[in-house]
């Protein structure tokens, strides 16, 4: 188990029931393609599970080294939350962390012609442009979920996005919306996001981070132990196991965190057992909230 695994190191995997999870699958047979800065592989993290990739930045072909700290992160969120899933490398951005909407739907498709499960994408308002949002109709019509952040401007946005697009916010430890998080109707669930355990860019170092860019690759790691747990399910139950199998947040506005916070474990065990209609009955009490208040103030 790497730092970030452990649940008494980083409270997402805690938060998300994970450890239990595992009990059934840790994403094993399922690649999840990571659209961004690259990684390094010297990192123990991603020494095994991790394909050939490709780059459509300079220096473009397969060399999907890590150009900025970013590339690192996300794909540790997905690693974090499904251990044994295959990550997909594709580098689309560079060392500024700058991401073409051309890059990133060549980026996609690459994904779907090599395989991908699940794609996750952490750049902000790229889903309803031209180029994209016709790789993303591309990527449904093989079957393929793509994951994006809302991004972090604590504003309302509205996105015109493919049918098979999931739009995630962020949320905290107090299962409140981070305040950076940007939200709208297009909010399809939300995911932790604030000062969660990500892999260093340096080999063998670990850190923390905030950022909807996180909450996106960590949904798209539930996504992997979902399509593990149950190989059978179409993209369309998936997905509905997926949000039915949400914590719903009390009183947070559905525009803030959509079908509720991910919740791995109620996820994996509906995939499991192939219960895909019944309702969901899974809420964050007012008695956790306090309970994680008072552990989250002897924490800081």
């Amino acid at each position: 188990m790497f730092y970030i695994q452990d649940s008494k190191k980083n409270w997402v995997i805690s938060k998300l029931q994970c450890v239990e999870a595992w009990e059934t699958t840790k994403g094993k047979g399922i690649i999840v393609a990571v659209l961004d800065a690259g990684i390094n592989q010297k990192h123990e993290m991603f020494k095994q599970d991790v394909m050939a990739g490709h780059s459509y930045v300079i220096p473009q072909g397969t060399n999907t080294d890590a150009l900025h700290q970013h590339g690192q992160s996300v794909a540790s969120c997905v690693r974090a939350v499904a251990p044994e899933a295959t990550i997909l490398p594709v580098r689309v951005s560079d060392a500024s962390n700058s991401a073409s909407a051309m890059n990133i739907a060549q980026g996609i498709n690459y994904a779907v012609n090599n395989g991908a499960h699940v794609i996750t994408i952490s750049y902000y308002n790229i889903a309803g442009v031209k180029e994209v949002k016709a790789a993303c109709e591309y990527a449904a019509s093989k079957g393929i979920i793509v994951v994006m952040a809302t991004g972090n401007s604590g504003k309302e946005i509205s996105l015109d996005t493919a049918e098979n697009v999931i739009i995630v916010s962020g949320s905290t430890i107090l299962d409140t919306i981070w305040g950076k998080s940007n939200y709208g109707s297009c909010v399809d669930l939300t995911a932790p996001c604030e000062r969660v355990g990500l892999a260093a860019i340096t080999p063998n170092q670990y850190g923390t981070g905030s950022g909807t860019s996180y909450a996106a690759p960590t949904v798209a790691g539930v996504i992997a132990l979902i399509k593990s747990a149950n190989l059978t399910l179409s993209t369309a139950e998936v997905r509905e196991i997926l949000l039915s199998s949400c914590n719903k947040l009390l009183g947070v506005p559905t525009n803030k965190q959509g079908a509720g916070r991910v919740n791995a474990l109620s996820a994996v065990n509906r995939a499991k057992s192939g219960n895909i209609d019944s309702p969901p009955t899974f809420e964050a009490t007012p008695q956790q909230s306090i309970i994680e208040r008072i552990l989250a103030a002897f924490k800081r």
